[in-house]
């Protein structure tokens, strides 16, 4: 099922729900009644259809939608409905994504059913039903005639539900505000490239909230930004005209259009406001998704993570045989930085640029200190900054002494041979070599591949081969603290807080099949002897 089409089963079984609340509102209301019931401090018991009880429950479920106890929340409203079954169905058939946004969006249909029975009881108080009345000096007569006229009760005034607060939140900061608070979580790597990239939504899409913008005008912004003129070879177009303007232009005359590759950065920039948005309660979710033309244009999609055979004759190759005491020597990041990324996870800018300070020891476990502290080091996000284990094998291979060594020459950084760059960092002097290198061990299958652009096997990839080995046998939460993404289930933040000891459990977890480094333990424990 596409990522369109189990927002649409959301859609349908939230709908059904709230339908069949109202239909069948008296036993719905009635469980309502018992589930949210409370004690006061006075020792009386209120029933939920009670204001106070309807305005608690209200709160209660508010905050739910911002806090680690959602899933209760969410079984709590499954177990009492009459669709617990349907519920449950609906549940399993989605991704674990959008599982997540479905547990919301109950939630949020059982708000609803609650500003529903705040609107009735209050139209009940304003409009009470009006019952006979004995009047003085009535006969017989009158009284008969009283009791034989059928009652007729006064016509209510249909129900306006109030606003619910997910709503208003909704409309609480406009899109140029939440623009503005978007830049200020960016750090400097990215910040200028993903404002301009941002731009060009705001721009092509001019309404006030972000929660305005039509599945229609995202659908038109897919089709328009295909048409971005390349910035090259237009410069004074980019300098003097708005994107709108750009694009009409590029439309009339036919200008050569952006590669697959910078579209592809764009649509990545683009998506990372908008899902911004959604995490900060502020959109209801990222439409741009589902625009099949622009989703399938991503770099990632390309990479692909090491085979085993290919692991085996990188560290068969001349760096780790015929060179290895002369890059051990002179570039030993050469040597160090494949087995790091391969058994940390980490970019590899975190690494080249990461200080020996940074590198510390708690409880007996030797840590990756992962963070800018310093005016040359920078994070990509928030989520980066991260103590991460060092792993065994590393340890095995002689890492600590290598680490020891570096101190002893006096050295700030562990690869102090590396230059930085404004925009790349460290990491940048490290990767041309790699590439270039990796041209003499990769077979001509994949050299051809890489020269076709089919696929992406870069320094990247080792952060995929990492999050695979750990795929299935941890939580992705913990998994998302150590690659430094942000957690897409529930309290990514208690991770970091984690004791030393199981933080190293769970890396240790990390293993590779058929990759055989025993060659390699011998031949760095005799140089560092």
């Amino acid at each position: 099922m596409s990522f369109e089409e189990e927002v649409d089963l959301i859609q349908a079984t939230i709908k059904e729900y709230v339908q069949e609340a109202k239909d069948d509102y008296s036993s719905y209301s009635q469980q309502r009644e018992q589930t949210y019931k409370y004690t006061t401090k006075n020792g009386d018991e209120r029933l939920g259809s009670h204001p106070k009880a309807i305005e608690k429950a209200l709160s209660n479920l508010t905050n739910s939608l911002y806090s680690s106890d959602k899933l209760f929340t969410y079984t709590n409203i499954v177990t009492n409905s009459n669709m617990k079954q349907k519920f449950i169905d609906t549940f399993n058939t989605l991704s674990k994504e959008n599982q997540n946004r479905y547990i919301d969006e109950v939630i949020k249909g059982e708000i609803e059913l609650l500003h529903l029975d705040k609107a009735r009881n209050e139209q009940r108080v304003e409009t009470p039903l009006q019952s006979p009345t004995y009047l003085n000096g009535m006969d017989i007569g009158q009284v008969i005639s009283l009791y034989n006229t059928p009652y007729q009760a006064p016509t209510p005034a249909p129900i306006v539900p109030e606003k619910s607060p997910i709503d208003e939140r909704y409309y609480s900061k406009t899109a140029q505000e939440v623009f503005e608070s978007f830049k200020a979580t960016l750090t400097s790597k990215e910040k200028e490239r993903t404002i301009r990239d941002t731009s060009i939504l705001l721009n092509l899409i001019d309404k006030e909230y972000l929660i305005d913008f039509t599945h229609e005008e995202l659908e038109a912004f897919a089709k328009d930004i295909l048409f971005l003129p390349d910035g090259n070879k237009y410069k004074s177009l980019y300098a003097t005209k708005t994107y709108k303007e750009i694009i009409a232009i590029s439309k009339k005359e036919n200008y050569p259009t952006i590669g697959e590759s910078t579209l592809a950065n764009k649509v990545i920039n683009i998506n990372s406001f908008l899902n911004y948005a959604v995490e900060n309660e502020l959109l209801d979710r990222n439409r741009l998704k589902s625009k099949s033309n622009l989703s399938a244009s991503s770099d990632d999609d390309k990479r692909k993570e090491y085979y085993s055979s290919q692991l085996n004759d990188l560290f068969a190759s001349a760096v780790y045989t015929s060179k290895l005491q002369e890059s051990l020597e002179e570039r030993p990041s050469d040597v160090w930085m494949p087995l790091v990324l391969l058994y940390s996870g980490c970019r590899s800018n975190e690494i080249a640029q990461i200080y020996l300070e940074q590198i510390t020891e708690e409880d007996g476990i030797h840590f990756f200190r992962i963070e800018d502290k310093f005016s040359d080091q920078q994070l990509k996000n928030a989520q980066s900054k991260r103590t991460i284990p060092i792993h065994p094998i590393l340890i095995e291979l002689g890492i600590l002494k290598f680490i020891e060594s570096q101190r002893k020459k006096g050295y700030e950084r562990l690869f102090q041979e590396l230059y930085h760059t404004a925009k790349k960092g460290y990491g940048q002097a490290y990767g041309k070599r790699y590439n270039d290198d990796k041209k003499t061990w990769l077979d001509e299958e994949t050299l051809t591949k890489l020269k076709n652009k089919e696929i992406l096997l870069d320094l990247h990839s080792f952060r995929h081969n990492f999050s695979g080995s750990l795929k299935g046998l941890i939580e992705d939460g913990i998994l998302d603290y150590l690659s430094g993404h942000k957690n897409s289930s529930q309290g990514q933040s208690r991770y970091g807080k984690f004791r030393p000891k199981v933080k190293y459990e769970m890396i240790c977890k990390c293993h590779y099949e058929n990759l055989n480094l025993d060659i390699l333990k011998t031949k760095f424990n005799e140089y560092y002897e």
